[in-house]
């Protein structure tokens, strides 16, 4: 790394701490042609040798002023490594499906791609035996972008517990483009099944969560139909988008399964416009409701083991064949046509395309 591009923003002021005095120490393999250490690239690099070296990684002394003080109190130590070198942690609170729809994440990458990553990713050591020898704890699109580019990224190494960890990971977050609330709402439901809180008025009262906005979204995670999981945009939707669709399903009078296939049938609008879930559930229930105004969608959906795959609508202009971006692979629109325009000539009906 050059003197001129120096780590900034959350950890920028822990780089400093690299060669204080340290009150901890621990060992990690690390190839010595692939570690650089502040401003020397690659130190201790042996040309084609591929030799191992130990090197020994200082945690400085506790400092309770520090920016990153919590459970340790220490600040780490900055070095850059192989973005191949660090694995996501279990934990994370952001889902890889969610990068794909980040306008961000393409501008990161875009941006990496020509002065690499700047801002260091928080991390510590892996348990022994593990297949890389660091995680991520803060910094997980920086942490994607450099593997798609396989380049080496700035690092703060630092020894920490799973409950700070969590803590550190939510105040990395603040500024910046947050996780979904279909990713948040799974977070904390891991962090509860894995023990790291012992119960939900623990994980509020770490995270400063609203008590009952917590319980709301432990309960969408738990009970959301994996028919609707397939078929809408789940992380597209807001906490209160996603707790009216649990509660239409809960408060519904009759069998369940005839509310969801109606949500079902939604599903295109709500992925259209996520923005609108809320009014367009309402709708939905509406619809179910004796005597409503607005008739129910003439709608039949069809799903595979891939998500939604086949809606057909009859309107009063005629049939609408929706084939879904799940099965557009198995399926051409010429294959499709020739199978319309055969049974149409078997019913003695012959057509001729004119466009």
């Amino acid at each position: 790394m050059s003197e001129g591009r120096k780590p900034r923003g959350t950890f920028g002021a822990v780089g400093k701490s690299v060669n204080k005095a340290a009150n901890k120490t621990s060992r990690v393999s690390i190839p010595a042609d692939e570690m650089e250490d502040g401003a020397k690239p690659f130190a201790g690099r042996q040309s084609g040798s591929g030799a191992i070296t130990k090197v020994e990684l200082s945690a400085s002394a506790d400092k309770p002023g520090s920016q990153l003080s919590g459970d340790s109190g220490s600040e780490g130590v900055y070095r850059v490594l192989p973005a191949r070198m660090i694995r996501s942690w279990k934990f994370k609170d952001r889902r890889p499906e969610e990068l794909d729809k980040d306008e961000s994440y393409a501008e990161l990458i875009s941006s990496a791609r020509v002065h690499g990553i700047i801002e260091p990713i928080l991390v510590r050591e892996t348990p022994a035996g593990s297949d890389v020898p660091f995680e991520e704890i803060a910094g997980f699109k920086r942490l994607s972008a450099g593997k798609v580019l396989d380049i080496s990224v700035p690092v703060i190494i630092r020894n920490m517990s799973d409950r700070e960890a969590t803590l550190i990971q939510k105040a990395e977050n603040k500024g910046r483009s947050a996780p979904s609330a279909w990713s948040i709402a799974q977070h904390y439901l891991t962090l509860l099944e894995a023990g790291v809180y012992e119960s939900q008025t623990q994980l509020a009262d770490a995270h400063d969560i609203n008590k009952g906005t917590l319980s709301n979204l432990l309960r969408v995670v738990r009970k959301m139909p994996e028919d609707l999981v397939k078929s809408i945009d789940m992380y597209a939707l807001s906490g209160p988008s996603l707790i009216r669709l649990i509660s239409a399903i809960d408060n519904f009078t009759g069998s369940p399964e005839v509310i969801v296939d109606r949500l079902v049938e939604y599903a295109d609008e709500i992925n259209a416009k996520p923005e609108k879930t809320i009014s367009i559930v309402d709708r939905a229930v509406a619809s179910l409701v004796a005597g409503s105004a607005e008739p129910a969608p003439s709608k039949a959906v069809y799903q595979s083991a891939k998500g939604k795959t086949l809606t057909v609508q009859t309107k009063p202009s005629g049939i609408q064949l929706t084939i879904h971006p799940s099965v557009v692979d198995l399926i051409s629109a010429d294959e499709l046509t020739e199978m319309v325009t055969r049974h149409l000539a078997d019913k003695g009906l012959t057509t001729e395309r004119k466009g």
